[in-house]
């Protein structure tokens, strides 16, 4: 259920209920009793910001032959997956 915030228009306390939508018109205010109006709020905006390992070198390496593969791949402490 969402999270709306009101404020009562008697006592002019702002307080946040977490209602059903069809239901968020008839919040009434836990200090008087009355109907509250519903503010318009901020959405919540979540920022994805992906991992990064910190050992990862992510510069791309140019291989130019097998032996080199290999030496890049023990280096990183990878497998190559070709034995």
């Amino acid at each position: 259920m969402p999270t709306y915030d009101y404020e009562c228009s008697y006592c002019n306390l702002i307080f946040d209920a977490t209602v059903p939508i069809v239901k968020r018109n008839e919040v009434r205010c836990p200090q008087c009793g009355r109907l509250a109006k519903r503010l318009v709020g901020v959405p919540a905006v979540h920022i994805f910001k992906p991992y990064v390992h910190p050992n990862l070198d992510i510069k791309p390496v140019r291989i130019e032959s097998r032996k080199q593969e290999k030496e890049e791949f023990a280096k990183r402490g990878l497998i190559n997956g070709n034995g």
